[in-house]
């Protein structure tokens, strides 16, 4: 049986079309998760790129929760690009003909 997290997070900020900001409210051992999620143009398609940073409650912890977030995100652009492959656009072609993914989960640097 997987493990379930429930988390609670807010919307910062959102361009239709271009670009989604979020932060984690609740739900994981980790302060400061910001992550931003940017479509761009690309060809045959849209790229997406999801890039996030945290600082963990607990220490010696954030390289776990780099590698998790990462897995986690990963899945779910691999997901949404998928999706998109599949939805119908007009003549057959549109962001999802071809998307590609990229992430970024990495702590922030730590403070002086």
């Amino acid at each position: 049986m997987a493990l379930q997290v429930i988390d609670r997070t807010a919307v910062s900020g959102a361009v239709p079309g271009e670009v989604f900001s979020y932060v984690l409210e609740s739900g994981l051992a980790i302060r400061d998760y910001k992550a931003v999620v940017t479509l761009t143009p690309a060809e045959g398609g849209t790229a997406i790129r999801w890039r996030s940073t945290f600082r963990a409650k607990v220490p010696g912890t954030g390289g776990l929760y780099r590698r998790q977030l990462g897995t986690f995100i990963g899945r779910t652009l691999e997901g949404l690009a998928a999706a998109a492959a599949r939805a119908p656009h007009a003549g057959g072609t549109g962001p999802g003909a071809g998307a590609e993914a990229r992430t970024g989960v990495r702590p922030p640097p730590s403070a002086p």
